[in-house]
């Protein structure tokens, strides 16, 4: 973690925003290591003091995501004095020793996500943070979900899901083949991939941290540990988020979704409509969510640039509730 200059104006800011980002702080754990961003707001902006906030805000990202994904909604924040924290965790760590007990209850979370819940913890544990605010994206709403229920007393009970997993729309009925699932996350993932090309645009990064040179070494990733790149596909087409947000709602928990309606890969309709569940035949009950942002957001590898105002929104109305 650096902290933020005083920057002299916005462009200023902005590349320092960038710059965290690009550079994550190596975090060893056991034979792990986790990369992880920790974004200060600066003290001043162009002039004006910032009321700094209590609580960071962890952005957990999705399946193949890094920090960088995260970066417009970061920048955001922070310009309201708002500290973020981040990882770069692809496989996650070895979660047994950070849930050595895993009460009966929770036994069938699948491993590929309880390594990444594990890597959240950790970092948590490294940083000497008390509490955090969660968003999350696609995959990591599940992964953030376990970790919020195995150690609830990490999280100030304020989450934000954004296009969460755990929704996948399937072709018939009992399609859950892994292939099918790979053959669409990777699709989406292609999109997301699309779009962080058009960050740099705006924002040229440095040679030594391009999209391209990430790329591959998400391919090595790939290539090198193919098991659990496909447990993690697997576990996202078979585990439903709605028994995760059930448990979390149970212990008091502020769930806000943010969702966009052009999202093929997974079911936004299961979160909106009447009666004693939102959406049709699903188990989501309205008392499980407080709020639903449903904005124009593009397919849902494309969504986390459009969702700026929603989740600003939703975690403002939380502050207010509690």
């Amino acid at each position: 973690m650096s902290m933020a200059k005083n920057p002299k104006d916005k462009n200023e800011f902005e590349d320092y925003v960038g710059s965290e980002l690009r550079t994550p702080e190596e975090l060893k754990i056991g034979k792990d290591t986790i990369g992880v961003t920790d974004t200060m707001p600066p003290e001043t902006l162009s002039g004006q003091e910032l009321k700094q906030k209590t609580n960071p805000v962890f952005m957990a990202p999705g399946w193949l995501g890094v920090p960088h994904d995260f970066r417009m909604l970061i920048s955001s924040l922070a310009k309201e004095g708002q500290r973020t924290l981040s990882m770069d965790a692809l496989r996650g760590i070895d979660y047994k020793e950070i849930f050595p007990d895993i009460p009966p209850e929770f036994k069938d979370f699948p491993k590929a996500e309880l390594r990444k819940a594990a890597a959240v913890i950790a970092i948590l544990e490294a940083k000497g943070i008390d509490k955090i605010d969660v968003v999350t994206y696609s995959e990591g709403s599940m992964y953030m979900a376990m970790a919020a229920l195995l150690r609830p007393d990490k999280f100030t009970k304020n989450m934000v899901f954004v296009a969460p997993a755990g929704l996948l729309k399937f072709k018939k009925e009992g399609d859950l083949l892994p292939l099918h699932a790979i053959h669409n996350f990777t699709k989406h993932y292609l999109a997301h991939q699309k779009l962080m090309k058009a960050y740099d645009k705006i924002n040229p990064p440095d040679p030594e941290t391009s999209p391209e040179i990430n790329n591959e070494r998400i391919k090595h990733t790939i290539s090198t540990r193919p098991g659990k790149f496909v447990a993690e596909a697997v576990a996202q087409a078979h585990y439903s988020i709605d028994t995760l947000m059930e448990k979390l709602t149970e212990l008091g928990f502020n769930i806000s979704v943010v969702t966009t309606v052009e999202d093929t890969l997974y079911d936004s309709n299961r979160l909106a409509g009447d009666g004693g569940t939102i959406g049709q035949g699903s188990t989501i009950k309205k008392d499980m969510v407080k709020g639903v942002y449903s904005i124009r957001g593009g397919q849902h590898g494309e969504i986390t640039k459009n969702v700026t105002i929603a989740v600003r929104e939703a975690l403002k109305a939380q502050a207010k509730a509690a």
